[in-house]
């Protein structure tokens, strides 16, 4: 049980390091503030779950056709 939370604190911790440093490189390269980093990080994740839905529709389609509309 102990080695199953010491496994997940540094998951935890791997992950936080890994969005600060995100952040971080999103704040130098856009010369923004946190709150800009923030909101920039915050619109990746919204296009990348667009861009995700898109293509999966539009494999879905190729692969089992696309549906008649009309």
């Amino acid at each position: 049980m102990v080695g199953a939370v010491v496994v997940f604190v540094q998951g935890i911790i791997g992950l936080l390091i890994g969005l600060l440093i995100f952040l971080l490189l999103v704040k130098h390269y856009f010369k923004t503030g946190w709150l800009g980093a923030i909101g920039v990080a915050i619109m990746a994740i919204v296009v990348l779950v667009v861009l995700t839905f898109v293509l999966g529709a539009v494999l879905v389609g190729a692969l089992f056709g696309f549906p008649k509309i009309f």
